[in-house]
């Protein structure tokens, strides 16, 4: 909605520019009214696609961040269903052993994958004062050092900015300043 409204703005903007620009040059070189109104379907033509061409990269983008929280969603998932069933689990990590159950850290740290997905997908879709919360939560589970150790054995697969932002709470041992990059 707000990147429909930054389009009409800019669509009335450049109709502004558009109409100086034409009195502009209609005073200064005594242009003629048929040449003004052909400038003017020139410069409104021009600037239909420029606005077009930019919904068409919103909507690109939009359309990309929508496989990507699907993606992550389902990776998720994935890792959910392998704490239920240490059968497969056992042959996923590469331990064919006899055991017939995971230890309780396989299972949290199973648990802890996808909260760090949760939190991704979370951080990139909320607003700064919405991700507070969720911030301070993650701020808590992140002390623990088998969600260091998930993060330093996972966190090549997530978003830069997502990365970034908790590499840089880790650094710190302070919670950051929240500094982001829109995803859409």
């Amino acid at each position: 909605m707000d990147a429909m409204f930054g389009i009409v703005k800019s669509g009335i903007i450049l109709a502004g520019l558009s109409t100086i620009v034409i009195l502009f040059v209609a005073i200064v070189y005594k242009v003629s009214v048929l040449d003004q109104v052909h400038l003017l379907a020139d410069i409104a033509l021009t600037g239909s696609f420029i606005v077009l061409a930019y919904q068409v990269y919103l909507e690109r983008k939009e359309v990309r961040n929508n496989i990507y929280e699907k993606l992550r969603s389902d990776f998720a998932q994935a890792s959910l269903f392998l704490a239920g069933h240490p059968n497969i689990a056992k042959y996923v990590n590469g331990n064919q052993s006899t055991q017939k159950n995971l230890s309780d850290e396989d299972i949290v740290y199973f648990y802890l994958d996808a909260m760090i997905g949760l939190f991704e997908r979370t951080w990139r879709m909320t607003k700064n004062d919405e991700w507070d919360q969720w911030g301070k939560w993650l701020d808590k589970l992140r002390k623990s050092e088998l969600f260091q150790k998930v993060w330093k054995e996972s966190k090549n697969s997530y978003d830069d900015n997502f990365r970034e932002m908790l590499d840089d709470r880790y650094a710190t041992d302070e919670p950051s300043k929240d500094i982001r990059k829109s995803p859409i």
